[in-house]
């Protein structure tokens, strides 16, 4: 999904939607352009919530991470705010890493170094992986990432800009002490909840069962994946 508004023409449709003269003096002076910064600010930060809370289709990215030998973290980019699951692949066929806790990665050895198989977000920063790599490795980090600042003709990535709209009406409206505090707050959440209930922005669900191999049938590695099996010979 994609909107068709810019910036701001999504400030502008606001502004109309409260018609206030005081406002529309400070946000855009001359009757159409933009000059103000409340409206620019809240806009982005607005969009910002959203990606956080739940990050939207069309911001999944890719970027190369790089292993240090003997060293369990990595760090991430800066834009950073969601990986998507299990999501790093490590070059050259080397396999897929598994996300698991970073109070499952405490309880692996530390001594012995080999090929990452886990790896766990320690914060917003960083990843913590296991085994420790026993050499450089590179790999590709799936991610969901913060929108870019939004320019004057920018169409903000997001899936409806009805929503945007109407959460710039009502932040005016706040700053005006027309209405309560909190309620773009409030109304953002709404809107978040009725995202995820029509199904925006979700992950495609498998299409098999996937059973992880650490809790059926103990801990097999990816190279000998059958293990769980037993003995498979008479």
């Amino acid at each position: 999904m994609q909107n068709r508004l810019t910036r701001d023409q999504i400030i502008s449709s606001a502004l109309d939607a409260v018609d206030s003269p005081s406002l529309d003096a400070k946000e855009r002076p001359d009757g159409i352009t933009i000059t103000g910064t409340l409206g620019i600010g809240w806009l982005q930060r607005a969009l910002d919530f959203f990606y956080k809370h739940f990050p939207i289709k069309g911001t999944l990215v890719s970027t190369t991470i790089v292993t240090t030998i003997g060293n369990e973290i990595v760090s991430l980019p800066a834009d950073y705010i969601q990986d998507f699951r299990n999501g790093i692949v490590l070059a050259n066929d080397e396999g897929r890493l598994t996300r698991r806790s970073m109070s499952y990665l405490l309880s692996k050895a530390t001594l012995a170094q080999g090929k990452p198989r886990y790896y766990a977000v320690v914060d917003d920063t960083r990843l913590m992986l296991r085994d420790i790599p026993d050499k450089v490795y590179t790999a590709t980090l799936y991610y969901y990432k913060l929108p870019n600042a939004l320019s004057a003709s920018s169409i903000p990535p997001f899936p409806d800009d009805q929503v945007l709209t109407d959460f710039l009406e009502i932040r005016y409206k706040e700053w005006l002490q027309m209405i309560p505090k909190g309620s773009s707050l409030e109304y953002m959440r709404g809107q978040i909840a009725a995202l995820q209930k029509a199904g925006v922005g979700n992950e495609p669900e498998p299409d098999q069962v996937e059973l992880d191999r650490t809790y059926y049938g103990g801990d097999a590695t990816p190279d000998y994946d059958t293990s769980w099996m037993g003995r498979t010979t008479l």
